[in-house]
C-alpha cells in the first residue's frame, strides 16, 4: 500500500491511497485542476483513481468533490447525511453510499469508516486495509473516544489531527465564538490532545509512522505540533513512533508499506 499527502490544512485537504493496482482519493478540498497535477506529482495517473471518499462536507474537504468526480469519472463515496450536506459541492456527480461503520471494497483495497466528533452532518474517519497493511485516518474531531482510538491498533500509518496550540488559539485574533467552536468537543484536536493519545496508545502498537495533519495556519506551527508529540512520547518512554508533519497546499509526504524506516529511535 502507498499513501501520499496531497495537501493538509484548513485551506484544503486530500490524500491518495494506492494498493493492488487501484487508487482512491480521500477528500477533495481544492479544484480538480490542482488535484490532477498533484496526483501526477505523486507519480500516479488520474486515470488510476477509482473513487473519492469524503470525511465530511466542510469546504476544505469537499469543495472540489463534484468537479473532481466528473473530471475523473469516479463516484463520490460517503454516508447519506454527508452526501446530502455536500450537495452544493457535489452537484450532479455520481455518488455511492457507504453507511458509517461499514466496509467498501475497491479492488483489493478495503475501506471502513467510523464516526468522529465534529460539527458536521455525520463526520467520519477511515481505515484502509490491503493484505497485512493498515492505515488509519482521523482528523476534524474535537475528542478522541475509545470508539475512535481502537482503530489506531495495528495501523502502520496513522494520520492524526494536531490542529492547534491552545495558547495561540486563545491569544489569537479569532472571534470568541470561533475559538470556542475550535476548542469544543465537536471542533478540532489540539496538539496536546493528539500528543496524549499518541503516548497512551503507542506502546500497544507495532512500529508506526504518524503524520500530524490538519495544522491550523494561524494557531499552530509544524515545530509546535512536532515538539508537543515528541515530548509526550519521550515522557511515555515510547520508541516505536516516527513523526512527520503533513504540509498545506503541497504534496509533502509519502509512505509505503514494507519500507524499512525503523532505526530504533523516535525520528528517522
Amino acid at each position: 500500500m502507498e499513501v501520499w499527502s496531497l495537501a493538509s490544512g484548513s485551506s484544503g485537504n486530500a490524500f491518495l491511497i494506492s494498493a493492488g493496482g487501484v487508487s482512491v482519493l480521500l477528500d477533495a478540498g481544492f479544484p480538480a485542476r490542482h488535484m490532477c497535477s498533484r496526483i501526477e506529482r505523486a507519480g500516479h495517473s488520474p486515470t488510476e483513481i477509482g473513487a473519492l471518499f469524503l470525511t465530511h462536507e466542510h469546504s476544505d474537504h469537499a469543495s472540489g468533490a463534484g468537479v473532481t468526480s466528473r473530471a475523473l469519472k469516479i463516484p463520490v463515496v460517503a454516508n447519506e447525511p454527508t452526501l446530502e450536506a455536500a450537495r452544493r459541492y457535489i452537484g450532479n456527480a455520481r455518488t455511492a453510499v457507504l453507511p458509517t461503520g461499514e466496509t467498501a471494497e475497491i479492488g483489493e483495497l478495503e475501506v471502513t469508516s467510523f464516526r468522529t466528533s465534529h460539527d458536521a452532518a455525520e463526520p467520519v474517519g477511515y481505515v484502509f486495509r490491503h493484505r497485512n497493511s493498515k492505515v488509519c485516518y482521523v482528523t476534524d474531531t474535537g475528542i478522541l473516544t475509545p470508539e475512535i482510538t481502537c482503530h489506531f491498533l495495528g495501523a502502520q500509518l496513522l494520520i492524526l489531527e494536531s490542529n492547534h496550540d491552545p495558547r495561540r488559539l486563545a491569544m489569537g485574533p479569532y472571534p470568541e465564538i470561533l475559538k470556542r467552536r475550535i476548542a469544543s468537543r465537536v471542533g478540532h484536536l489540539s496538539n496536546a490532545t493528539a500528543a496524549t493519545a499518541l503516548a497512551k496508545h503507542s506502546e500497544q502498537c507495532d512500529p508506526t509512522v504518524v503524520w500530524l495533519a490538519h495544522l491550523s495556519e494561524d494557531n499552530n506551527t509544524p515545530s509546535l505540533a512536532m515538539e508537543c508529540s515528541k515530548t509526550a512520547l519521550h515522557r511515555a518512554g515510547s520508541r516505536n513512533v516516527r513523526l512527520e508533519v503533513a504540509r498545506r497546499n503541497v504534496v509533502s509526504l509519502r509512505w509505503e508499506s514494507g519500507e524499512n524506516w525503523w532505526q530504533g529511535s523516535l525520528f528517522g
